[in-house]
């Protein structure tokens, strides 16, 4: 009898413990979704440590890029440089060129203009939005390819040059559209605002 009593004793408490490991990892679970939604959130804040600078001395230009991107051999001209996530589902690129103007073939407008058109006819992308500031000289591009990867590329025309950076990305993965703002904002010729 003490032995059964004991044995009840013990599968009950085996079954409390049990229960409460079952709580435990319910807990944890809610913790990890939380977390995770709360770091994939439009204006959730991205940690610094996420990120690196490439700066660019040729052209006198940094902007940030994901610190888990490959780094992409440069090209000859050192006009800037290409980033790949791991998985290929990211690239971004950043460069720099002397602007149309400078070199008298065209205004801020047109560089706009033919950057749109390059993508839509060459990159068979659609715009989903576009703004061109030309007191500010800077325009902004946001589109959706094809392939369902999203578009972004911010422009600026400083003085003789033209700096840009395109990300492109697959949407469905909220850690790499989260950066998208961040690298676009990030972009800045050195030593100017």
């Amino acid at each position: 009898m003490a032995v059964a009593f004991f044995l009840g004793a013990l599968l009950f408490l085996a079954g409390a413990c049990q229960g409460h490991k079952k709580e435990k990892q319910e807990e944890e679970k809610a913790s990890v979704t939380a977390a995770t939604t709360n770091a994939s959130a439009p204006d959730a804040e991205i940690p610094a440590d996420v990120f690196s600078t490439y700066s660019n001395n040729r052209f006198g230009f940094s902007v940030l890029y994901p610190k888990d991107f490959v780094e992409q051999p440069a090209p000859t001209n050192n006009d800037g440089r290409v980033f790949k996530s791991a998985d290929g589902e990211a690239e971004l690129t950043a460069y720099g060129s002397w602007n149309m103007e400078t070199l008298g073939i065209g205004t801020l407008r047109d560089d706009y203009e033919s950057t749109q058109t390059r993508l839509v006819e060459e990159e068979n992308t659609k715009i989903n939005a576009s703004r061109i500031d030309e007191n500010n000289r800077e325009y902004t591009i946001e589109g959706t390819r094809s392939d369902g990867r999203e578009v972004r590329i911010r422009t600026l025309w400083v003085d003789e040059l033209n700096i840009s950076v395109e990300y492109v990305f697959n949407p469905t993965r909220k850690a790499y559209a989260h950066y998208a703002d961040k690298i676009a904002a990030s972009l800045k010729v050195n030593g100017r605002e």
